[in-house]
């Protein structure tokens, strides 16, 4: 594993993934039940952060062990995207909820990493997209 390929964005993303996965069986909310992680909470969007968190985590890992060049044109946006969704369920969730728990916050730092991570990873906003073999960026559309 080679740290010296990794961007800024790629380690970011890859912990907040680990933080996320983590984060899932911690406590989300107390009940009268006694504490509820999110894998009791939810029916189906623990999946999707879980999906989020192994997207985030093996988009950090590929990059380091060199295979990063085999992974989707976008994939940077993607894992970016998922941070946006984990950080907007998150922050619904400590919203809503005045027992939210340890686990829902770290939930949310986690998926605002991922999605800075991934972000930091893309090139930012400024930096112009290049095709791979083009020799600048594209030309602007004809007036």
């Amino acid at each position: 594993m080679d740290t010296s390929r990794l961007s800024r964005g790629e380690p970011i993303a890859a912990i907040g993934g680990a933080v996320l996965i983590v984060s899932l069986f911690l406590n989300w909310s107390e009940s009268f039940l006694g504490n509820v992680s999110a894998w009791d909470a939810f029916s189906g969007i623990d999946f999707v952060m879980l999906l989020a968190g192994l997207v985030a985590l093996a988009f950090g890992l590929a990059t380091a062990v060199g295979v990063a060049a085999r992974l989707p044109t976008g994939s940077a946006l993607i894992v970016s995207l998922l941070g946006i969704i984990v950080v907007g369920w998150s922050l619904g969730w400590d919203l809503e909820d005045a027992d939210a728990g340890i686990g829902a916050w770290l939930a949310l730092i986690a998926g605002a990493a991922i999605a800075y991570g991934g972000h930091r990873a893309n090139g930012g906003p400024l930096v112009p997209w290049v095709r791979p073999g083009a020799s600048g960026p594209m030309p602007p559309p004809p007036a």
